[in-house]
C-alpha cells in the first residue's frame, strides 16, 4: 500500500520511541490535529502486517509499537530516508495524488488528500482538474461527488497500466519505494531476485530494460491481488500462445509460490501479455536497413495505395513521401501486429469525425495488411495509416479528403422572419454539413460561390442548383435538399482545392514528422573512437560515419564552429552533446560515439564517459528542432537514458530515444487538437 507523507512522519516517531506516545504529542510532532493522527492510523495495519510489528493502545498513556527488533529494523528499512518527493512540487504532489487515488477502495475526501499532501483543498481540487486528462487517456475516469469525494475509476488492468507509467517517471523508484511503501520494495526485491536468479536462463533473451519492467508490472500486479483487486474473467484479454503462454504458466506458478498469492486465470493471461511485449523487443523479425525487407515493405506500400483508391493512386504513386512514410510504418507496424500489441493514436477521434472517407478508404487498404500476415489491424493502427494518406490528399488537393462542408444559401422574399426560420431548421437537420448563409431574392450578387440555394421561390440565374421548399420544411422537402446535397457532392471540380484548416496542417506536419523521425532512428548506429581522441578528431569521426565522403567535411566543419561559439562538452551530465545544423545531411541523424574505455582522456572533455550525436539539415524546420530539443531534454529527465550514453549502450538508448521522439508526437498532437 501506498504510505502517506504524514504516516511516514508518525511512524518514525513511533519508531524512535520504546515507551507510549499520546495522541496529542503525536499531533503536536507532526503539526495536524487530533483528528487527522487518527485518519491516519486507520491504514496502519496493512503497513505493520509486513514487518511483525503491532500497535498497541496503553489506556491513559498513548501507542506503542510491539514486535521483535527484526520488526523494527523492517519498518525502519520499509520508511527508508528522507523524503524523495515534495508536495510542495506540483509535478512531485500530483504524482503522490495519482498513487493514493489508485490506492484508494473507494471514495476519498478531498480533504483526506489535502491533509495527506499537506496542502489545501482548492490545491487539491485544481490538481484534479490537471490530471484528468491524463487519466483519460487509460480509460480512466476522476469523478467527483459533492461532499463524497474523488475516485479513479475505470478498468482494474487500466488503472494497474497508469500506476506503472506513473511510477516509471519516478527518477528514483527504490528510493521512493523505501519512503512510501509503494510499490512495495520487499515484493519488487524479491520479483527481482527470482528473475535474475532461478528464472535468469529462461530469460537470458530478455534486455535490462525488459526485466526492469517485467519486474515492475508484476509488483504492481502482485500489490493489486493481495488487496483482492484482480483481473475479471470478462475481460478482453489479447490470446497469448507459445513461449511468452509456456513461460507465463510457470512463472505464475512460481510467484504464487514465492509471493503467497492466487493468480487466476486472467492474471495469468497478463502475465502471458509482458512477456509478450518483452518478447517483441527481442524477436524482431525485420530489419529495415536490410535492402530486401524495405524493398517488400514498399512493394505492400504501393498496394495499399491501390486499396486505398484505385481512382487516384497512380497521382498517389507520385508521391515519395507517402511511399517512404508508409513504407517505414510498416515495418514497425507489422511487428507490433503480429504480437498482439496495439499502440493508442490520439488522432483516431478526430480522424473518424472529421475525415471519415479517409478513415474508411484507409481500412480498405489495411485489408492489405491482414490479408498478407493473417493479422487484424484495429482502428487504432488504421488511424496511423489514415494519416499519411490524409496529408498526400492534401498536397494532391483531393477534395473528398475532407468532410465537404457545402455553402447553402437560403432565399426568400425579404430575408428576414422566414429565411431564419427555415436556416434554422437546415442547420439542426444537417448539422456540420451544410454551411447556411440568410440572404433575399434581390441580392442575387450574394449567390456567387454557393453551393447550394434552398428557396421558397422559383430563382432566375441561378449560379448553382435551387431547391424550391416550403417556409415549414417536410420530409419530401429533406429528402430533394439531400438528394441535391448528394448529387452535388459527386461532381468533380473543376480545380482541386487545397485542404485547410487546422487539422489537415497538422496531418502534413506529422507526415513529415514521421519521415524525419523515421530518419533519425535509421541512422541510429554505436562508433567507438581512441579515448585520448581530440574533439576535432570527434568532429571529423561523426562527420564520415554519419554524413558521407563527399558531405564528411562538411559536417566536421560545422561542428567545429559550434564547438567554437559554446562548447558541446556538459560536464554536469559527463557527455558530450555533439549537435549542428549543417549542410552534410539531408535527413537528421542521431547516433552515439563511444570512448574505448571508460572515459574521453583529453582534457578538453571534462572526463565526459560518452557522445551523443545530432544533427539537423540546415533547411530544418523549427518542428525538427522541437524533436531535438525533446531529445535533450529526455537526456536530462531521463537517468537511464543518460547512464546508457555514458556507457555507449546501444539497445537501451535507442529504445529511451524511441519513447522521447514517440511522447513528442504524442504531447504535439495533444496541444494542437486542444488548442
Amino acid at each position: 500500500m501506498f504510505v502517506s507523507p504524514r504516516l511516514n512522519q508518525i511512524l518514525r516517531i513511533l519508531l524512535a520511541k520504546t515507551q507510549p506516545v499520546s495522541v496529542d504529542a503525536l499531533a503536536q510532532a507532526t503539526g495536524v490535529s487530533r483528528r487527522t493522527v487518527f485518519r491516519e492510523l486507520d491504514r496502519v495495519d496493512q503497513v505493520l502486517h509486513r514487518t511483525g510489528l503491532s500497535l498497541d493502545t496503553v489506556p491513559g498513556e498513548g501507542m506503542r509499537l510491539s514486535g521483535p527488533e527484526s520488526g523494527r529494523a523492517a519498518l525502519s528499512a520499509l520508511l527508508g530516508g528522507a523524503s524523495t518527493m515534495n508536495p510542495q512540487n506540483k509535478s512531485d504532489r500530483r504524482t503522490l495524488l495519482l498513487l493514493l487515488l489508485a490506492d484508494a477502495d473507494g471514495l476519498q475526501k478531498l480533504y483526506y488528500f489535502a491533509q495527506t499532501l499537506g496542502v489545501s483543498e482548492a490545491t487539491v481540487s485544481t490538481d484534479l482538474d490537471g490530471l484528468e486528462a491524463y487519466c483519460g487517456q487509460f480509460g480512466l475516469q476522476l469523478q467527483r461527488r459533492q461532499s463524497q469525494g474523488a475516485l479513479l475509476a475505470g478498468p482494474e488492468r487500466e488503472l494497474r497500466r497508469l500506476v506503472v507509467d506513473v511510477i516509471c517517471r519516478i527518477p528514483d523508484v527504490r528510493s521512493f519505494s523505501a519512503n512510501y511503501g509503494y510499490p512495495s520494495l520487499r515484493v519488487m526485491d524479491e520479483i527481482q531476485t527470482a528473475l535474475q536468479g532461478e528464472w535468469a536462463p529462461k530469460l537470458d533473451w530478455m534486455t535490462e530494460e525488459s526485466l526492469s519492467m517485467l519486474t515492475l508490472q508484476l509488483t504492481v500486479m502482485a500489490e493489486r491481488v493481495r488487496r483482492h483487486h484482480t483481473l475479471a474473467p470478462e475481460d478482453d484479454l489479447p490470446a497469448v500462445s507459445g513461449l511468452p503462454r509456456q513461460l507465463a504458466g510457470q512463472l505464475s506458478d512460481s510467484l504464487e509460490s514465492l509471493l503467497s498469492v492466487s493468480l487466476p486465470e486472467p492474471e495469468r493471461a497478463e502475465v502471458g501479455l509482458f512477456i509478450r511485449a518483452c518478447r517483441a523487443k527481442h524477436l524482431n523479425p525485420l530489419d529495415i536497413n536490410d535492402a530486401a525487407v524495405y524493398g517488400q515493405m514498399q512493394n505492400m506500400a504501393c498496394r495499399m495505395i491501390d486499396a486505398f483508391d484505385p481512382r487516384l493512386s497512380p497521382c498517389l504513386k507520385l508521391n515519395e513521401d507517402l511511399i517512404e512514410g508508409l513504407s517505414l510504418h510498416l515495418w514497425s507496424a507489422v511487428v507490433r501486429l503480429k504480437q498482439g500489441i496495439e499502440l493508442k493514436s490520439a488522432m483516431h477521434d478526430q480522424l473518424v469525425r472529421d475525415f471519415p472517407e479517409v478513415f474508411a478508404k484507409s481500412r480498405q487498404a489495411a485489408r492489405v495488411i491482414e490479408q498478407e500476415y493473417g493479422v487484424r489491424v484495429p482502428d487504432s493502427e488504421i488511424a496511423f495509416i489514415a494519416s499519411h494518406f490524409g496529408a498526400a490528399l492534401m498536397h494532391y488537393g483531393e477534395r473528398s479528403s475532407h468532410r465537404l462542408v457545402l455553402k447553402t444559401g437560403i432565399v426568400c422574399v425579404a430575408g428576414i422572419g422566414v429565411s431564419y426560420m427555415m436556416a434554422s431548421q437546415v442547420r439542426r437537420r444537417f448539422r456540420g454539413q451544410l454551411e447556411v448563409i440568410v440572404s433575399d431574392c434581390n441580392n442575387p450578387d450574394e449567390w456567387t460561390g454557393f453551393d447550394l440555394l434552398i428557396s421558397t421561390i422559383p430563382l432566375r440565374d441561378a449560379p448553382c442548383p435551387v431547391i424550391l421548399v416550403g417556409p415549414v420544411l417536410g420530409q419530401e422537402d429533406y429528402a430533394a435538399i439531400r438528394a441535391a446535397m448528394e448529387a452535388r457532392s459527386a461532381q468533380e471540380p473543376e480545380e482541386l482545392p487545397p485542404l485547410s484548416g487546422p487539422l489537415p496542417q497538422l496531418l502534413e506536419r506529422t507526415a513529415s514528422y514521421f519521415l524525419d523521425m523515421s530518419a533519425m532512428l535509421r541512422s541510429f548506429t554505436r562508433q567507438t573512437i581512441r579515448a585520448d581522441c581530440t574533439f576535432g578528431e570527434l568532429a571529423r569521426l561523426a562527420g564520415y560515419r554519419y554524413g558521407s565522403e563527399q558531405t564528411g567535411g562538411t559536417v566536421a566543419a560545422d561542428l567545429l564552429r559550434r564547438e567554437a561559439v559554446s562548447t558541446q562538452v556538459i560536464e554536469r551530465l559527463r557527455i558530450v552533446l555533439l549537435h549542428a545544423r549543417t549542410e552534410g545531411v539531408q535527413r537528421p541523424v542521431i547516433g552515439l560515439i563511444a570512448p574505448e574505455g571508460e572515459r574521453f582522456t583529453n582534457e578538453h572533455f571534462l572526463g565526459a564517459r560518452g557522445c551523443f550525436l545530432m544533427l539537423a539539415p540546415a533547411s530544418g524546420d523549427r518542428g525538427l528542432l522541437e524533436i531535438f530539443g525533446s531529445i535533450s531534454g529526455a537526456l536530462i529527465e531521463d537517468e537511464v537514458l543518460l547512464t546508457a550514453v555514458q556507457n555507449g549502450d546501444e539497445a537501451v538508448a535507442y529504445t529511451r530515444v524511441e519513447a522521447a521522439i514517440l511522447q513528442h508526437l504524442k504531447d504535439y498532437w495533444n496541444e494542437k487538437l486542444s488548442g
